[in-house]
């Protein structure tokens, strides 16, 4: 993920606590734990896209809100490890599992791609833990 090495530590309750590690050349993360939940991921999805929570759990389909609502599901399934595929899309709106994992794989192909999605993941990253100083 974006050169970061990651050393996690589970909890019981479903949420993962994240260290992100490794050298200087880590954006200014090492040493830095948080604990991230679906929820948080959501809320600063919803920040930084400059999409309302209600909307990106809605229904619609539209490209504008689908992906970041895809994103956050693929972040989700990235750093919630403990939590399998039909809870994350219960978090996200009720979806089924196999739309989670349709998000991550187009994620997966489109982060690779899409320089604006790029900027939006690594947004969201820094304010989930923190930005770099």
């Amino acid at each position: 993920m974006n050169g970061y090495e990651q050393d996690r530590y589970s909890s019981s309750d479903g949420r993962a606590t994240v260290r992100i590690g490794g050298s200087s050349s880590s954006a200014g993360y090492a040493g830095r734990a948080t604990i991230v939940t679906p929820e948080r991921i959501l809320s600063v999805m919803a920040e930084e896209s400059g999409i309302s929570l209600e909307l990106l759990l809605c229904a619609r389909r539209d490209r504008k809100i689908a992906r970041p609502r895809q994103l956050a599901m693929y972040l989700m399934r990235k750093l919630c490890f403990e939590l399998s595929l039909a809870k994350i899309g219960a978090s996200v709106g009720g979806r089924d599992h196999k739309t989670v994992m349709h998000a991550c794989d187009l994620m997966d192909y489109l982060l690779t791609r899409d320089r604006n999605l790029q900027d939006l993941q690594q947004r969201v990253l820094n304010r989930l833990y923190g930005s770099a100083q």
